[in-house]
């Protein structure tokens, strides 16, 4: 049967230059129902619904669109597709509602992404100019200008080589001893007599040193093939513009860089042929299975710390589809851009009957088919540029205390455990509920002795680069504060027991014992159950412990400040020389967050499932389901716990330039030459 019938004339075009345009017909798996019967439609009918829409919206009066601060928009609105005319026109106005500054600031492509035999140690370098030069073309043919560039995107998620090819590959065995070599890495060392004798490996079980190596080639070789690339892409377009490609936030879902061969630091030092280092580092804030988006604040952390050093430009997709509450698109923006973020893109906007992201117009996720996550969108763009003169140039002010990043424990626990990683993240959580602003420290910066402006470190992971350990040493004794948790630092980056930091901790340790294992992405820490507990000595903590358990013996002159319930010492300080360690034999950064997932958890199974947009006006429903609705996070953090970890820096004489009557609000100074 004829269920439906449609008559369109149809142009794409401007006025004296049109001709005839495509259709959008929407139709869904079947016409047997008169629900699916009502989902058989026009794009242009789906564009005048929302059009109405938002031509009777509520707007943000506040603030203006950015001009100078790059905030664009994913959209399918532009683009080679020969839409209809009326449709575009109205799209576009749509669109226009929101603030968006597309047409000031554009990310463009670079087309670069060649290799032969795909493989990173074998560019394909003419490949690459000709592809450059000719996207390069066509973006100057429209008229653009070089200033309209705010980024060169070079492509997708990439991930590190995978050890499986880069140890059957000749061209990457020899570019693997070429850096070796340049790193002036003994062959004694690497277990060999001759340099004919070095491969890369797979494993770490026959050549610890030569597995060590290989992870952090697969580094290597993708920085200096995107180095390549970046310098390809600036002389074809003739500026050299932010370049990048775009960085799965992955590393945050087990709290390991290595879980897909991106380390941050070791990337930002990788060099091109001609000696540029690369300018620039993109990530997203998708943050599925995170316990809560702050996490992907974590990632964005770590990338400003990695570019703290040559200062490259950070950005980032801002996630605003697939299910994203108002309240956390916000708090993501703004978190992010106080760590430094100088470029934002909201992906998904949609049109919501234009692309396959999202899913099907009826249901879509896409947020021009969410009118409840308008408003948060709109503000964000007149809250950014109604602050850009002193916010686009402002930078996070120096942080007197850190986290060492150590990517020897990332390369020896990845696969394994995601514990450690976890208690490097959660701590860094506690400590930015409280206004304590935190620098990541690699085991590079360590061995370099950067460390005179830090007053308090932290360190979580099993490994620590042997350099990296003997400068800590000398840091503590020289007045630093050490904080360190079950198994920090007991072996070296070859996987060999360590004891450098014996002498300077206030207990001797036994062995960890692993009660649990831990392997996945933070939000599913909830499902662990904890098999020991600690209190404080003044009885104002009781905490959890979780996965791994370490007993402390404590050495004369040492106080006990918790212990397990057995009684026997399960955190101890003692003053070494002019500075001071604390040493826990559990991982406090777990005992903050579990209590606060699971008291999520418990909330959920009370009130039931909520949809964000069953109740558009949150202030109707009572404070349990208004709180569901405001965020997919958990916030019932544990105050006692907080005061645990961050106490070290209340001890010190760190200096913390903001401090809140109220914790959990994420506080950070950033200063310009205009202004702070």
């Amino acid at each position: 049967a004829i269920v439906k019938t449609f008559e369109r004339d149809v142009t794409f075009g401007i006025p004296g230059a049109t001709r005839p345009g495509a259709i959008g017909l929407i139709v869904p798996p079947n016409l047997t129902t008169k629900e699916n019967i009502d989902h058989l439609v026009m794009e242009i009918d789906i564009a005048n619904a929302t059009g109405k829409i938002a031509d009777n919206f509520k707007w943000p009066t506040i603030g203006k669109p950015p001009e100078r601060y790059p905030f664009t928009v994913t959209e399918a609105i532009h683009g080679s597709f020969p839409y209809d005319t009326k449709v575009m026109e109205r799209e576009l106005k749509t669109l226009d509602y929101f603030g968006f500054n597309n047409a000031i600031h554009k990310v463009v492509g670079s087309n670069t992404w060649l290799t032969k035999n795909n493989c990173y140690s074998q560019p394909d370098i003419e490949g690459m100019k000709v592809a450059a030069r000719e996207i390069a073309a066509q973006f100057y043919k429209t008229g653009a200008k070089p200033e309209n560039i705010a980024w060169i995107m070079q492509m997708d998620e990439p991930q590190g080589q995978p050890l499986e090819h880069i140890a059957q590959c000749p061209a990457c065995t020899a570019a693997f001893r070429e850096w070796l070599q340049q790193q002036k890495v003994p062959l004694a060392d690497l277990g060999a007599t001759s340099w004919d004798a070095v491969k890369p490996v797979v494993d770490g079980k026959v050549n610890p040193a030569l597995y060590y190596y290989s992870q952090k080639f697969r580094v290597h070789a993708l920085g200096k093939f995107l180095a390549i690339q970046h310098d390809i892409a600036a002389a074809a377009y003739g500026v050299n513009a932010p370049t990048s490609p775009n960085f799965s936030d992955g590393a945050t879902y087990a709290a390991n860089l290595y879980m897909m061969g991106i380390d941050y630091f070791d990337l930002l030092d990788s060099t091109s042929q001609s000696g540029d280092v690369q300018n620039a580092l993109w990530s997203e804030n998708w943050g599925n299975g995170d316990a809560g988006s702050q996490c992907t604040t974590y990632n964005v952390e770590l990338m400003r710390s990695a570019a703290m050093k040559a200062k490259q430009t950070i950005g980032q997709y801002l996630i605003t589809y697939y299910g994203r509450l108002p309240w956390d698109i916000k708090l993501n923006a703004v978190s992010q851009a106080a760590r430094d973020v100088k470029v934002f893109d909201s992906f998904w906007y949609g049109p919501s009957w234009a692309g396959h992201e999202g899913g099907t117009p009826w249901r879509s996720s896409a947020w021009h088919s969410r009118p409840f996550n308008w408003y948060a969108n709109a503000e964000l763009t007149r809250e950014f540029g109604g602050s850009e003169d002193l916010l686009y140039t402002a930078k996070k002010s120096p942080s007197p205390v850190g986290i060492i990043y150590s990517s020897s424990s990332d390369i020896w626990t990845v696969g394994l455990t995601t514990a450690f990683g976890f208690d490097r993240l959660f701590t860094w959580t506690a400590l930015t509920h409280a206004q304590i602003p935190v620098d990541f420290l690699s085991e590079k910066t360590l061995a370099q002795d950067s460390l005179k402006n830090y007053r308090v470190l932290y360190l979580s992971g099993p490994n620590l680069a042997h350099a990296a350990a003997d400068k800590l040493v000398k840091w503590v004794k020289d007045g630093g504060t050490l904080v360190i948790t079950a198994g920090a630092a007991a072996r070296d980056e070859y996987n060999r027991p360590q004891t450098t930091l014996d002498e300077i901790l206030p207990g001797t340790r036994g062995e960890v014992v692993n009660f649990e294992g831990f392997v996945g992405a933070s939000g599913y820490l909830g499902m662990l159950h904890p098999k020991e507990s600690v209190s404080t000595a003044d009885h104002n903590a009781s905490l959890d412990v979780l996965c791994v358990k370490q007993s402390l013996t404590p050495k004369a002159g040492s106080e006990v400040l918790a212990s397990y319930a057995d009684t026997n010492p399960a955190y101890l300080s003692w003053k070494i020389g002019k500075g001071r360690v604390y040493q826990s034999g559990f991982l406090p950064g777990l005992s903050y967050i579990f209590p606060a997932i699971t008291a999520r958890k418990k909330l959920e199974t009370e009130v039931g499932k909520i949809n964000p947009t069953d109740i558009p006006d949150a202030t109707k429903v009572v404070a349990p389901e208004a709180l569901l609705r405001r965020t997919q996070g958990p916030w019932d953090y544990p105050a006692a716990v907080r005061d645990l970890i961050t106490a070290p820096v209340r001890a010190s004489d760190a200096h913390l330039p903001i401090v809140c009557d109220t914790p959990l609000v994420d506080a950070v100074l950033m200063e310009s030459d205009k202004g702070a």
